[in-house]
């Protein structure tokens, strides 16, 4: 036999068992490794808590408007949540406050203010991302924003030194929105300065979610005085193939490679420090 038949032959099965079907092997995934199982979010027990907690808050709709000639209140509308603790509301009616030199402050922000809720913390969830950040974040988004609000301002606290202004905020039916974090383990207590309002009733709130070990509460070590302690989440129990159980989103590593300095690298302090590499 010739070369060029023994070529052809040689070609002509190669292209039979080419065309012939192969058999699908199954797709394997591997599954992410999880946190440790206490530190996942029940959303539906979530919810149930922060219903449970607007029933039981300690100031009601009715007790707001029988309020209003009392103290400095705002009236205003929640453009944007920016994270847990922190949102921008728009629309502002000073009508019902009367200290002049606060209205006039805010007056001077062209109608759009940067609120900070007095008197709690809540992981963060901006350039910095920290565990149940996103869950705090979401929590407030849910409650309050494109909705109206009541901002009830501290005699004794209404700007910080980034010049947001300062307020126990309150849902139209009366939600006092920090307990209602507090009390679902999606905040802490801090900042006490001076002796706020409410005081009482955030900590009683934050001793219910420490209690029954809700969220931040639910890893030892977690919630310091001085913030949240991501050092004290194990690195081997986190996984990048399940980004949001670390708190981190799509959005966040989008966010975080735009953060670059001149060598085309993120900076460590914008990197969160369970993806820090030890020097």
């Amino acid at each position: 036999m010739n070369k060029s038949k023994v070529f052809f032959l040689s070609f002509t099965m190669l292209v039979v068992v080419a065309c012939q079907p192969v058999e699908k092997l199954p797709h394997h995934r591997e599954e992410p490794v999880l946190l440790k199982e206490e530190i996942t979010v029940d959303v539906s027990a979530e919810f149930h808590e922060r219903e449970k907690i607007e029933k039981e808050s300690l100031v009601t709709s009715s007790d707001i408007k029988s309020d209003l000639d009392k103290g400095n209140w705002l009236i205003g509308t929640v453009e944007r949540v920016i994270d847990g603790d922190t949102v921008i509301v728009n629309d502002l009616d000073f009508s019902l406050l009367k200290d002049e030199k606060i209205s006039s402050r805010l007056a001077s922000m062209d109608n759009s203010v940067r609120v900070r809720f007095l008197a709690i913390d809540t992981p963060e969830y901006t350039d910095e991302v920290e565990l149940f950040g996103k869950e705090s974040t979401e929590f407030v988004k849910d409650l309050v924003e494109g909705q109206a609000i009541y901002l009830e301002i501290d005699p004794k606290a209404d700007f910080d030194r980034f010049d947001r202004s300062l307020a126990h905020v309150f849902t139209e039916n009366g939600t006092n929105v920090q307990e209602a974090l507090l009390a679902n383990g999606l905040a802490r207590v801090a900042y006490l300065f001076d002796e706020y309002k409410y005081v009482d009733l955030y900590l009683k709130a934050q001793e219910r979610a420490m209690t029954n070990k809700l969220n931040v509460h639910s890893i030892d070590g977690y919630v310091t005085d001085k913030g949240f302690d991501m050092s004290v989440i194990p690195r081997d129990e986190a996984s990048l193939s399940d980004i949001s159980v670390t708190g981190l989103t799509i959005e966040d590593v989008i966010r975080l490679l735009k953060k670059v300095n001149d060598h085309g690298m993120p900076r460590r302090s914008d990197i969160p420090p369970f993806l820090r590499f030890n020097r």
